[in-house]
């Protein structure tokens, strides 16, 4: 990569929006409170990140492309307000019994939220390392 296009790929303007990127991933018209990556336990910068649900660690995981981790308690707020919405777009990101087929992808700079199978989310979060300022 030259700096030119690496420049560029921390550009948050060089980017669509994940919608338009992303086919099949689904945007929650829902809105979520605007720190719930914090709530969820995400202390890192990266622009997306996603969330699971690991049902061997009884924790919520997430996946900023860069590193991945989980820190107690996220679970609470996991189960409360992310897996209601879940039901409803008919998607399962993973339970006590079983891992997820899909998981919650957010984009933090522009304070979106998408349902997205995991391993779609994965790659792309993987792809587009961005990093922004907690704000």
């Amino acid at each position: 990569m030259t700096d030119d296009q690496a420049s560029q790929h921390d550009d948050d303007t060089s980017l669509p929006p994940v919608s338009d990127m992303a086919i099949g991933f689904v945007q929650i018209a829902t809105p979520l409170p605007p720190d719930i990556d914090r709530k969820l336990k995400y202390l890192a910068d990266a622009r997306y990140v996603l969330f699971y649900f690991e049902p061997r660690g009884e924790e919520v995981v997430w996946n900023d492309g860069r590193s991945h981790g989980f820190a107690l308690g996220g679970w609470r707020v996991f189960m409360e307000t992310i897996t209601p919405l879940a039901d409803l777009y008919r998607v399962t990101l993973g339970s006590g019994n079983a891992v997820g087929t899909h998981v919650l992808l957010l984009d933090r700079l522009k304070h979106d939220a998408f349902f997205a199978e995991r391993e779609q989310a994965e790659a792309f979060v993987s792809e587009h390392r961005q990093f922004v300022a907690y704000s």
